[in-house]
């Protein structure tokens, strides 16, 4: 299956579970893959035949900024339903949600989730 892919998108939210985190914003790095067929898109040119990763963009974006979740795993869910809701085009969706300021001790460049979801999972 073709895929429409997003790297490294950053997007500032409230998540986690320190009450700092509430209330104080940091930025999350978000990576998507969407599985679609993109014959269709690929012959037309046209962007109604495709799944515009603009509006995915504004989708999760929405949803960083305006939620607020103790685990970036619900955070990750959220994200996946929300594309698989929103584009029927979309057969399957992998996320990968790093929190880079995880309010831990240690030396690390991120922490984070990575999930799959498909129609039959949603």
């Amino acid at each position: 299956m073709d895929k429409i892919i997003m790297r490294d998108v950053e997007i500032y939210g409230c998540h986690g579970v320190a009450p700092e985190e509430k209330v104080n914003k940091q930025p999350f790095v978000i990576d998507v893959e969407m599985e679609a067929d993109l014959k269709k898109p690929g012959i037309s040119d046209n962007l109604e035949d495709t799944v515009s990763y603009s509006a995915v963009n504004k989708l999760i974006t929405r949803i960083v900024q305006n939620t607020s979740f103790d685990l970036v795993e619900r955070l990750a869910e959220e994200l996946c339903c929300a594309i698989l809701q929103n584009y029927e085009k979309v057969a399957k969706v992998k996320l990968c949600v790093k929190k880079p300021q995880a309010p831990m001790s240690g030396n690390f460049k991120w922490v984070g989730v990575e999930i799959e979801r498909s129609r039959a999972t949603a």
